[in-house]
């Protein structure tokens, strides 16, 4: 599994890799377009550059599979019924912020997902 600091960075990568596509950017000093002056032919780019966007999809997809799982294992917690702590801890503020990682719009719970005993 990539970690979040390999995505972020995999990610910012394909996004300048894309920005230079659009002609918004410059790599390596030469915007899309310029012939290289080391590399032969006019797509010079696409085997130096374009696979950066393909291997920061690549990395995200599992990520997503992991983070879907979290927010179901969060939901199902929140869900659960009451929990209390075992020392002191503000259990309101934990509470909604296991809500919001949920992806539950306060005042939803039951509306969402029927009432619970």
């Amino acid at each position: 599994m990539t970690d979040t600091a390999q995505l972020r960075a995999l990610l910012a990568d394909a996004h300048t890799k894309l920005a230079f596509l659009r002609g918004l950017v410059e790599i390596d000093g030469l915007s899309f377009g310029d012939s290289h002056p080391t590399i032969r032919g006019n797509f010079w780019w696409r085997s130096q550059h374009l696979p950066a966007i393909g291997d920061a999809l690549n990395a995200a997809e599992p990520m997503l599979d992991e983070i879907e799982a979290l927010r179901a294992a969060a939901r199902a917690l929140y869900l659960a019924g009451y929990w209390k702590c075992d020392r002191p801890v503000d259990e309101q503020s934990l509470w909604e912020n296991l809500r919001d990682a949920a992806g539950i719009a306060p005042g939803t719970a039951t509306a969402v997902f029927g009432e619970q005993p």
